[in-house]
């Protein structure tokens, strides 16, 4: 605090001092600073006319006020917290520039951005816009099959969303798939690895189209099949295989491993069955029979059943043999409904 005290006079360029010593402390260009009503003032001087008055650049805006305390402030040390300041505010406006660019960036980037720091420093790192635009949204904890998640939060519930099928104990199917082996592009494939033996039989089976080339019971092909492969080491090698015909006949048999039927057998929906030899074949020996009695008055049951022959309703296929109402009729025992 200088020595002395002022007064500063309203729209007044002239400041008075009592004991202030102007022409000591000061010269034209220092400045005199000091508190008006809370405010302090830096008033540059213009001229000194004595110890005690002096003349200001400009008037003095403040109220009229006497008995103030102040400071002499060489020019100088203004210049130097001036430059100062011009350095920290140059300082300041830096870091606004990089706050503003950074934030920008920060919600219009779309991919990585570099953060800059006043100090120079910067560092890299995604945009907020980036992970919005490729964020995942949940729905119950589980991300949607749209945007590359399952939809779901369980394994079950994962297959069948992704039309997988279900795994053991689930139902439920959420697609249906067709393995249509007649137009050779069966959806699965299983791979030989290299067997030897009866086992070569089966290198590259699923290239190879297996033919039925013995006869079938029922007229048309097959509508639905299935193959069963077999190898049975140093034994045998072939297929079992089942499945409809048109005329919606089950069809049951085996084919060798060169592709010969070596046993066929079909079951019509009327209740009739066929072999691929011929008809069933039934057993009569007496080894496998109890309780064996003769039959009496044999001449007389026999006259009562007919010999005849007939065309199928259903099939249309021609039978020679017996009428089973009249055997039933002589022999009730024999029949079961």
């Amino acid at each position: 605090m200088s020595a002395g005290v002022i007064q500063l006079t309203h729209n007044s360029a002239t400041v008075l001092g009592y004991q202030a010593s102007f022409s000591t402390v000061l010269q034209p260009g220092d400045f005199v600073v000091s508190v008006v009503g809370g405010i302090a003032y830096t008033l540059p001087v213009k001229s000194i006319e004595s110890n005690d008055s002096l003349t200001l650049v400009s008037a003095f805006t403040g109220s009229t006020t006497n008995n103030l305390a102040w400071d002499a402030v060489s020019r100088v040390t203004l210049n130097m917290v001036t430059a100062a300041m011009v350095v920290q505010n140059t300082e300041a406006l830096r870091g606004l520039n990089y706050d503003k660019q950074n934030w920008q960036q920060v919600y219009s980037a779309a991919g990585d951005i570099t953060v800059k720091l006043p100090d120079g420093t910067t560092f890299a790192g995604p945009s907020w816009k980036y992970l919005s635009d490729n964020m995942a949204t949940k729905s119950g904890g589980a991300v949607p099959v749209d945007q590359g998640g399952t939809g779901s939060t369980t394994t079950e519930g994962a297959l069948n969303n992704l039309g997988a099928l279900p795994v053991a104990g689930a139902s439920g199917l959420k697609s249906r798939y067709l393995f249509d082996a007649s137009r050779g592009s069966a959806g699965i494939i299983f791979v030989d690895t290299g067997l030897s033996g009866y086992g070569s039989l089966f290198n590259d089976w699923d290239k190879k189209t297996l033919a039925f080339n013995s006869n079938f019971s029922g007229s048309g092909q097959f509508a639905a099949h299935t193959i069963h492969r077999y190898v049975y080491p140093g034994v045998a090698a072939g297929a079992f295989y089942t499945g409809l015909t048109s005329d919606i006949s089950y069809q049951i048999g085996h084919l060798s491993s060169s592709g010969n039927l070596t046993a066929s057998f079909s079951f019509n929906y009327g209740g009739s069955a066929f072999a691929n030899n011929g008809t069933w074949t039934s057993a009569s020996d007496v080894r496998i029979k109890r309780d064996i009695n003769r039959i009496e008055n044999p001449y007389e049951k026999m006259r009562k059943i007919r010999g005849a022959t007939w065309y199928r309703k259903d099939s249309g296929d021609f039978g020679i043999g017996m009428i089973a109402q009249d055997i039933q009729e002589v022999f009730p025992e024999a029949v079961k409904t």
